[in-house]
């Protein structure tokens, strides 16, 4: 899976008028009236496709999704980075979360995790959720994985914890700050995929009718 680089973020300014129902003209006039003349003729960074939704009164929607499946090998992880990523273009601040202990999420956006902290990390308060937070561009941010996550599920059997609450009750903290949080488990039962289950709004089967992009 590649990596992502910062032109991956950037949304053509033909998507964001077959989205308003404007020509490309308008809505680069549009934009430039926000933004003064404009750097690029054919792409807009996210900042400015927030601010020129925000200005025709959309409204981003508060949402977790957990991207589940029981099967490897069947793009799951692919999905969450498209579908997050895709977001992020429209001007939406997303999170992501890796629970997957082979990476491959952290991998594709550019981050190894080995010496990082992970969920299990906070589980057992090692390190607050702010400091797991890593900043991938403006408005894109990601807690990673690593093999250190494998052992998560026992920390959290093992543990007088609620692990039903391992997900939702850390994500309390920061919430606030992002219109999508994006969750990647791993393709197997486990407390971790409930407890991520239990603070989804929605969960990969239903995505598509989360957003009207």
């Amino acid at each position: 899976m590649a990596e992502t680089t910062k032109n991956d973020f950037y949304l053509s300014i033909t998507d964001l008028a077959d989205l308003v129902g404007k020509s490309v003209l308008g809505v680069f006039k549009d934009c430039e009236a926000l933004a003064g003349p404009l750097r690029h003729k054919s792409h807009l960074p996210p900042k400015l496709v927030r601010q020129y939704l925000s200005s025709k009164g959309y409204q981003y929607p508060h949402k977790v999704i957990s991207f589940q499946m029981l099967k490897g090998g069947v793009a799951k992880t692919t999905s969450a980075l498209n579908f997050g990523l895709r977001a992020a273009m429209y001007g939406a601040k997303v999170l992501f979360i890796d629970l997957d202990q082979q990476a491959n999420l952290s991998y594709a956006l550019g981050v190894d995790a080995e010496n990082k902290p992970v969920w299990v990390d906070l589980v057992e308060k090692k390190f607050s959720i702010e400091q797991a937070t890593c900043k991938i561009d403006e408005g894109v941010d990601l807690i990673p994985s690593s093999l250190n996550n494998s052992v998560l599920d026992r920390v959290l059997l093992n543990s007088n914890r609620n692990w039903a609450q391992a997900v939702k009750n850390p994500l309390k903290e920061i919430r606030a700050f992002y219109d999508l949080v994006i969750i990647d488990t791993a393709p197997n039962l486990s407390a971790i995929l409930h407890s991520s289950l239990k603070c989804s709004e929605k969960i990969s089967k239903q995505i598509k009718r989360l957003l009207n992009y």
